[in-house]
Formats: C-alpha cells, structure tokens, sequence
C-alpha cells in the first residue's frame, strides 16, 4: 500500500519518483513488469495561428506510486523519462506502464518526442497501448476502463 503525496514536486524532485522498494512481476510471456501505480497527465491548449489550428503542452505530471512531479517542458519530459529509465533499468523486455486518460489524444504530443518500438490501435488514432524502445509502455486508461 502507498499514500498519496500531495506536495507538488517540481523537476529539481524527480528523485522521489524513484522507489527501490519497487516489485517486478513476470508474465507467461517472459516480459517483467513493475508492480506500481503510474501516470502521466498533460495540459494542452489549441489556438489559431492564421488559418491553422494548432497545439501546445504547456505542463505535465509524472506519477509514481501516488508521488508526482510537474514539469514544463520536452527537455524535462525526457530527463524525467531517462530517469526512469535508467533507475529501473527498463527495456522491452523490463517495463513499467504508465496509465493515460484519453492515450489517442495525448499521443499526438508524444509521438514524434521518442522512439517507438510498437503502437497498437484499435481503429485508426483510437490507440490503446504504446512502446517505447526504451521500456516504457503507455496504455490507455480511458478505452481500458471505458469510463470519462
């Protein structure tokens, strides 16, 4: 069991992401996953720039086992991710799920940030899990629990 952290952790924190306490648990298909809670949350906003409509992320939220950390920008969203990564010594055969609401929206700021090893999608954009070749796997809470 954790608790809930609610202090808001900035990316000079992200070192209260990392847990060695933390529990592999192995599939029947030979791939270890990590037993916790992970998130990762985003805030978009769209504007009109002359006829085009585009995006921006503005900030993010990394969560781990009820610890956050809020951040800005894709530089820190890539330390924070290398972090990770390298702590928990991920790859595509050790991985650590991180859950977003509404995956086939969010991913479109994520897509051309790192390198994929797989996306799988249900319909076109309606994506349900993606991997990273780093070992971080985003699923996609919305179409997985199919609550708003």
């Amino acid at each position: 069991m954790f608790t809930i952290d609610y202090h808001p952790h900035t990316i000079d924190d992200v070192n209260v992401l990392l847990d060695e306490s933390l529990t592999v648990i192995t599939t029947n298909k030979k791939v270890k996953y990590y037993n916790a809670s992970c998130t990762i949350d985003i805030e978009s906003s769209s504007f009109y720039e002359g006829e085009n409509k585009r995006a921006i992320m503005y900030s993010f939220v990394i969560g781990i086992n009820g610890k956050g950390v809020i951040a800005r920008t894709y530089d820190e969203l890539h330390f924070i991710i290398r972090k990770i990564v390298n702590f928990y010594h991920l790859n595509k055969d050790v991985r650590m799920i991180f859950y977003i609401h509404n995956l086939q929206y969010e991913f479109q700021f994520f897509r051309k940030q790192f390198e994929w090893e797989k996306v799988f999608a249900i319909e076109p954009r309606r994506i349900l899990y993606a991997l990273m070749k780093n070992g971080v796997e985003l699923r996609c809470s919305y179409l997985l629990s199919g609550y708003s």
